[in-house]
């Protein structure tokens, strides 16, 4: 079990966190308190030498705005994986026929349950647009700062 310290943003979104192992993790969050990005020095393939890894979320595909669209691993800014997420607009629920014309004027949500793509590194996986940089809040400071996630 051991020591577990977090930093906290003003919003109470957790900043960073370090484990009983004294391992840090730091987080970033969007505009709507979504995590967008999540790093740590871990020792993945036990060599003893810590590896970086970060995952990181887009969200908003077109069409489904609120959703998660990409989420990926990149472990020593390699990409270990990435999943591509896609929907399919619901079908209209069923309606009486004095309110049809009413419903017909309103949008159609964007169906909950995404269909799921998982692709591994490879040169087709590199025409996903994906983000570049995140702002997270200083744990000392409160203040922005700009992390760059790595490239690959």
């Amino acid at each position: 079990m051991g020591v577990w310290t977090y930093t906290d943003s003003a919003l109470g979104e957790v900043l960073t966190r370090r484990d009983a192992r004294n391992v840090t993790t730091l987080f970033c969050y969007d505009k709507l308190g979504r995590t967008t990005y999540k790093s740590a020095s871990v020792d993945v393939d036990a060599n003893g030498t810590p590896d970086a890894v970060v995952d990181t979320w887009l969200f908003d595909p077109p069409g489904a705005l609120g959703q998660l669209w990409i989420a990926q691993r990149q472990i020593n800014s390699v990409l270990e994986k990435r999943s591509t997420y896609t929907y399919a607009p619901s079908p209209a629920p069923p309606v009486a026929a004095a309110s049809r014309i009413r419903a017909a004027a309103l949008p159609r949500p964007s169906s909950p349950t995404p269909s799921t793509t998982a692709t591994t590194a490879g040169p087709s996986s590199s025409s996903i647009p994906r983000a570049t940089a995140c702002w997270c809040a200083t744990p000392s400071t409160a203040s922005s700062t700009r992390v760059r996630l790595p490239q690959h």
